[in-house]
């Protein structure tokens, strides 16, 4: 990821690395708290964060904040799966496939044999 916006040439180095770091643990503190949206719009909130906090950087370090602006949607993107976000959007998953993990789960039973036919051999 951090290879793609560095040949773009969208901002610098460490300004990247901050704009990473910031985003990364800012999406995590959000996934963390309760949020009244949706799973499947959380990457374009976390591409709105991160355009904002590029233009944040972009003002401290004096960069181009258009350009900053860019990469921190692609980070904001990059960081919360925004293919993911798309896909869940479009209604690309399946909401009628159940689950692999059931609520639903049957009780295992035991067994029960007739003495007759199940005898032991000695």
């Amino acid at each position: 990821m951090m290879e793609i916006i560095k040949s773009l040439n969208l901002i610098d180095n460490a300004g990247l690395t901050i704009l990473i770091l910031v985003c990364s643990m800012g999406f995590t503190a959000l996934t963390k708290v309760a949020t009244p949206l949706e799973n499947k719009y959380l990457p374009f909130v976390s591409m709105i964060f991160g355009i904002i906090v590029g233009i944040l950087i972009a003002l401290i370090f004096h960069e181009d904040i258009g350009r900053a602006a860019i990469a921190g949607l692609l980070v904001g993107g990059f960081t919360s799966g925004l293919y993911t976000g798309v896909k869940g959007s479009l209604g690309g998953y399946d909401a009628s496939v159940k689950s692999t993990i059931s609520d639903d789960l049957t009780e295992v039973k035991t067994p029960t044999y007739s003495k007759s036919t199940n005898l032991r051999r000695n």
